[in-house]
């Protein structure tokens, strides 16, 4: 089942640092967002949760109290928390977990930070019965934006900021009939856009929150501008449809320069691997001029730039990450030789299981952050590295693995550079060996999430 859940938050930027302050009571509920009634996990009785809205430079606190009959944490997906590790919400490695009747409040803050986010659940699969929601941290009004090639004139600028400051957030996540513990059956729906007075540009946030499929966006008869990706703004891409990893954001500005009317914006899962189910659902991006408008919906196939399935019909430009440079120059990557490089095989050894280097992951009784060697504490999915260096990565599936589909992979507490990805065997031992065709050293993409590839 896959969900569109719409959040729109209206705010004024470059406000003063300020504290934040939030209390997140999780309790179990009955719910139906697509018709059939199932026990849900929720936050202060909201699906998504509650929108945590800020501005670059806040300090946070989030008060959490569990009130469900299990264990859960909260992550706060993307965020680099400088100086806060113990509050990225990772049980084994950063918290214990918050027991049921108990709580924890989250500190930490915005500083250098901006951009869309999402947090949820962390422990076992519970993020996916609900346990989820927006983050959205609003640049300062110093920090330059991407939008001076779109824009012709200061008219058109000033739009352009105002539909960013509007921008629509909309988490898309799969759903379940079953809690997340039991079985996923798959179905689906979308929600319909809130009504937002346009001058002429349309910006969306889009957070793929799913928990098993990729996902495919268009948005029939518009090109979609992709501008920042991951919480930082990117170099201009030009899209129509977009490819969204598990975990990934993205902010997209839309031209409104269509004949006024009704159009489908469309969602579909992208098969990968064991995961072949088709899905596909739509929402309705609806404007018209003064008073007049139509509540017909007319599919014109035309318009569309994909196929239920999600691939990309083939006069239709496809989102290229591997070229989703930074705008900013400052996230350039390091220059000369890496201080170290790490190889990792990553494999499914059961249905519920997925190792790296043939080493599960053991939750120790002491969280890691706090130095202590403890029950649970495995030396060989543990890795000490010095600080300020710089590590370059080899992942890559193994050809052993029970299923070959591609897997998410996030990093936590930072971020990182995207030098290069594909299928097939990369048959060296050090970036420095490969082809220069293979590697991108000048201007990577950096992320904090990306989808190592199908038998790649």
């Amino acid at each position: 089942m896959l969900v569109a859940f719409l959040i729109v938050a209206l705010k004024a930027v470059g406000a003063r640092a300020a504290l934040r302050q939030f209390n997140f009571t999780v309790h179990s509920a009955f719910s139906s967002p697509d018709g059939f009634e199932r026990e849900v996990y929720l936050i202060n009785g909201q699906q998504p949760g509650p929108l945590v809205d800020l501005d670059e430079g806040d300090h946070v606190e989030i008060f959490v109290q569990n009130d469900l009959n299990v264990e859960t944490t909260i992550h706060w997906h993307g965020l680099l928390q400088r100086g806060t590790p113990h509050m990225d919400g990772v049980p084994g490695v950063t918290q214990d977990p918050i027991p049921p009747g108990g709580n924890f409040t989250y500190r930490f803050s915005t500083t250098s930070e901006y951009g869309l986010f999402w947090y949820h659940s962390h422990f076992r699969a519970y993020y996916n019965d609900a346990i989820r929601g927006p983050l959205l941290i609003r640049p300062a009004a110093s920090r330059q934006r991407p939008f001076a090639t779109l824009a012709q004139n200061k008219d058109e600028l000033a739009a352009l900021l105002a539909a960013e400051l509007n921008a629509t957030s909309i988490l898309l996540n799969d759903w379940t009939h079953e809690l997340s513990d039991v079985v996923f059956e798959r179905y689906i729906k979308t929600g319909a856009f809130p009504s937002y007075q346009s001058r002429g540009w349309l910006a969306l946030n889009l957070v793929n929150s799913g928990a098993v499929s990729a996902l495919r966006v268009s948005l029939d008869g518009h090109s979609m501008f992709v501008y920042a990706a991951d919480g930082l703004y990117t170099k201009l891409q030009e899209v129509n449809v977009l490819h969204m990893e598990l975990g990934q954001r993205y902010s997209v500005m839309v031209k409104l320069d269509q004949s006024p009317g009704n159009y489908f914006l469309r969602f579909a899962t992208f098969p990968s691997g064991d995961m072949q189910q088709v899905l596909e659902g739509r929402a309705i991006v609806s404007y018209h001029v003064g008073n007049s408008f139509t509540t017909d919906v007319l599919e014109d196939p035309a318009k569309s730039w994909m196929y239920i399935n999600g691939s990309a019909k083939p006069d239709a430009a496809l989102l290229n990450p591997s070229t989703l440079s930074p705008f900013d120059s400052d996230n350039s990557p390091p220059s000369g030789q890496s201080d170290r490089t790490l190889s990792f095989v990553v494999s499914q050894t059961d249905i519920v299981t997925w190792v790296i280097d043939r080493a599960p992951f053991s939750e120790p009784d002491v969280p890691i952050v706090y130095g202590e060697i403890s029950s649970g504490w495995a030396s060989n999915t543990t890795i000490h590295l010095p600080i300020n260096s710089t590590i370059d990565i080899i992942m890559k599936i193994s050809n052993q693995s029970m299923d070959m589909m591609g897997h998410p992979i996030h990093l936590h507490g930072h971020k990182f550079w995207v030098l290069g990805s594909g299928a097939g065997s990369f048959p060296y031992t050090a970036v420095t060996d490969a082809p220069a065709d293979l590697i991108n050293l000048e201007d990577p993409p950096y992320r904090d999430t990306i989808s190592l590839p199908s038998q790649g």
